[in-house]
């Protein structure tokens, strides 16, 4: 099985929201 890597860009692609967004969630900032 090959592995994939999932990158920010893909999360956003599929929550519908900015790369930004996404990268403020995963660092932890209170104001998302």
């Amino acid at each position: 099985m090959e592995k994939q890597t999932i990158t920010i860009y893909d999360v956003a692609r599929e929550a519908n929201v900015s790369m930004a967004t996404v990268s403020r969630v995963v660092n932890g900032n209170p104001n998302v």
